[in-house]
């Protein structure tokens, strides 16, 4: 039984194999068509090779196409090998650069004119600028131990008057005890209290100032700054005040071992100091 469509109405046609390669009329639409011939060996053969070539060709074009991706990923690999990273700024460029087409820094060669041009294509960058004044560490004239403990003196001595003077107004006994370290009654408390506050007042006032320096420095010659020569602020000023006052003083266990750091530390700071992140230094 042979089965195929007519060519003009697309009917399915079935008949037996003896009409095989003859003509005839579809009948539904009447026209006339070729019925096809029984297949023979040699045909059927023919199309087997045919099948045969297309899976050959399926397999090497599938070939070809590995073989352009793996020349591809050589290609992408050589690539890299023959890029670098610049140094100075880190952008790629050839593995043969001499120059950096990005920063213009010259990357071989010791002449003093390529010298000369890196040196000023450098220092004509602003960050480049901002790094040598940031990396570049202010030297003061820093004041010594004994100038330090000289001033230290003469500002207990107005300290002392200024707390006689609260003393006249307040009741002399509890003056006597402030100094005698005997706390009797409210009274004393009220005035160490009192005392405290016009030592701060005294101590971070004067440092905030203008002057920078309390009276006992500024009779030494010597101001507290930070650690860029700038006037502090008041929160500095309080952090020393509290640290001179408070922590530094316990040292006094230890033979005063916070108070003689700024003898032997190289910018001359007491421990107060290096926990206000301050410097005192000699005024210019």
């Amino acid at each position: 039984m042979i089965s195929f469509k007519c060519k003009h109405c697309g009917q399915n046609i079935k008949v037996s194999d003896e009409y095989a390669g003859k003509r005839g009329k579809c009948p539904k639409c009447k026209n006339v068509i070729d019925v096809p011939k029984l297949e023979t060996n040699e045909s059927v053969n023919a199309n087997q090779n045919d099948i045969f070539n297309d899976i050959l060709d399926d397999v090497v074009e599938e070939k070809k196409l590995a073989d352009n991706s793996a020349v591809s990923k050589l290609n992408n690999l050589s690539l890299t090998k023959l890029t670098k990273d610049c140094p100075y700024c880190g952008e790629e460029i050839l593995e043969k650069a001499i120059k950096c087409k990005h920063c213009g820094e010259f990357l071989e060669g010791d002449t003093t004119a390529k010298q000369a041009c890196s040196s000023m294509h450098r220092l004509s960058q602003p960050n480049y600028r901002k790094q040598i004044q940031t990396t570049v560490e202010i030297e003061f004239s820093y004041a010594g131990f004994w100038k330090r403990v000289s001033a230290l003196f003469l500002d207990f001595i107005v300290i002392f008057f200024i707390n006689l003077i609260i003393g006249l107004f307040l009741g002399f006994q509890h003056f006597i005890n402030l100094y005698t370290f005997e706390s009797t009654d409210t009274g004393d408390i009220m005035f160490i209290i009192i005392g405290l506050l016009i030592n701060c007042l005294y101590f971070v006032g004067m440092h905030t100032s203008n002057h920078q320096a309390t009276l006992g420095k500024m009779a030494l010659g010597i101001i507290v700054v930070d650690k860029k020569g700038k006037r502090i602020t008041c929160g500095t000023s309080l952090l020393r005040f509290f640290a001179k006052n408070i922590v530094t003083s316990l040292t006094f266990v230890f033979f005063g071992f916070g108070y003689f750091m700024a003898g032997w530390t190289r910018k001359k700071q007491a421990l107060h100091d290096m926990m206000a992140d301050t410097l005192v230094i000699n005024k210019s």
